[in-house]
């Protein structure tokens, strides 16, 4: 059984969720830059931060799934969010954090019971990325690969 999403949005402040809503269903993709910006600096510029971002990952992946019509609409994606706040990490050990955060309901995921919404940020970011930010991809890709030769004994 996963994480309640519960006891994943007690991990990010109101104000945050409320502005990362926002930033969910509201800006068009294309227009997020400034938003990114503000909420940047808003909550993330201390280097003491900087470790919510994980957080941040684990909410949009658990918590906020958007209706068909958000995601049918030209409203900024989650996989896009995730992959600009993958980039925001000034800290190797911090990014690694952040993949574990993204790939985590991956290492533990049954059709039977998971909701498919979990594990489709990842998946989008590796596809969309590979056209202009193949590194993304490739980075995203070697670190499940090191995530299944280290975690999964059975193999």
């Amino acid at each position: 059984i996963g994480t309640s999403s519960r006891y994943i949005s007690l991990r990010i402040t109101p104000e945050m969720e409320t502005q990362l809503r926002f930033l969910l269903t509201q800006v068009k993709l294309g227009t997020q830059r400034r938003h990114q910006v503000w909420f940047a600096r808003k909550f993330l510029f201390a280097p003491e931060r900087e470790t919510l971002i994980c957080d941040l990952v684990r909410f949009i992946c658990c918590v906020f799934h958007p209706s068909k019509e958000l995601l049918n609409s030209d409203i900024i994606p989650r996989w896009a969010v995730i992959g600009w706040l993958l980039g925001s990490c000034t800290k190797k050990y911090i990014e690694a954090n952040v993949k574990l955060a993204l790939f985590y309901d991956w290492l533990f995921f049954n059709a039977n019971v998971d909701d498919v919404m979990a594990i489709e940020p990842a998946m989008l970011l590796m596809v969309n990325s590979i056209p202009r930010y193949m590194d993304i991809t490739q980075s995203l890709l070697e670190f499940l690969l090191l995530l299944v030769d280290n975690y999964d004994l059975d193999r």
